[in-house]
């Protein structure tokens, strides 16, 4: 790293949200979404496997997949209506979460009591655009980071490189936390 960076904690966010639903009971935990596409879908990705191995469970092979996203949908069907399908099923991304939804509705399955779904968003979006993706049904858990504490601490980092031009780079990262929000609207 030859700069500064502010980022969301991509791997802290994910192993939370992992050991949330490993402290629900959950042991067949599905990872939908890409693995290789970048170094925030790795991250993600560690943070899944870090949880996972740390309570002694293994992943499964046809629950955690490098998925590309034009995949995703398809992906999160055939999942769900495995035989052994997954009890709960990691959607670190929007069209993640969205399709497992959709997957989840079209297998009968009801979100929440069938199968867990687990998001991710940033704060500031979660009332106004990403509620609205479920309706009225209820908002699954969502990992939640802030981009007002990332500009905050972007702006920070700046003034710092300004007086100290030759420092050593530094990473930053904005942490995730858990959002629980029960019911519907």
């Amino acid at each position: 790293m030859r700069l500064d960076a502010v980022v969301q904690d991509s791997f802290q966010g994910a192993m939370l949200g992992t050991q949330y639903l490993i402290d629900e009971g959950h042991e067949r935990i599905a990872w939908l979404g890409p693995v290789s596409q970048s170094v925030q879908s790795r991250e993600r990705f560690g943070g899944y496997s870090a949880a996972m191995a740390g309570a002694g469970l293994r992943i499964r092979p046809e629950l955690a997949r490098n998925t590309a996203w034009d995949d995703v949908p398809a992906a999160a069907r055939k999942m769900l209506t495995l035989k052994n399908r997954p009890t709960a099923v990691l959607g670190l991304w929007t069209g993640a979460v969205e399709s497992s939804c959709r997957a989840s509705r079209e297998a009968g399955l009801t979100i929440g009591k069938d199968i867990e779904i687990l998001g991710w968003t940033c704060e500031e979006d979660y009332d106004r655009a990403y509620r609205a993706l479920f309706g009225g049904d209820r908002v699954p858990p969502t990992m939640v980071w802030s981009i007002a504490e990332l500009a905050r601490m972007t702006v920070a980092r700046l003034a710092a490189r300004r007086q100290r031009p030759q420092a050593a780079p530094v990473l930053v990262k904005i942490p995730a936390r858990l959002r629980r929000s029960g019911g519907g609207r």
